[in-house]
């Protein structure tokens, strides 16, 4: 994941009551609410879903991304996809 140029920081791992979940923060060298770090999500999912693999780990059932950034990311997504079905709705 550091090798990602938009990355600054990845930390972790930390560990919560279930030792079998691994909790990292990445921290974005660009402003977290930027369009560019917002547009960086699937590659940072992408990037972990290879980590899993490469752990072993199948599917992507197993893999959480939250934070301001990813939230903006899903709720322009979820936007988009929306007007795309009103907008076939109300013709």
């Amino acid at each position: 994941m550091e090798k990602l140029l938009f990355v600054d920081e990845v930390t972790g791992p930390e560990y919560g009551k279930n030792k079998h979940y691994e909790f990292y923060e990445v921290s974005l060298k660009q402003n977290p609410y930027d369009k560019k770090s917002i547009e960086s999500i699937p590659k940072i999912k992408k990037q972990a879903v290879k980590a899993l693999q490469d752990a072993g780990v199948a599917g992507t059932s197993h893999l959480w991304i939250g934070g301001v950034t990813s939230s903006l990311y899903d709720t322009a997504n979820t936007t988009e996809r929306d007007m795309k079905i009103l907008c076939r709705l109300s013709f």
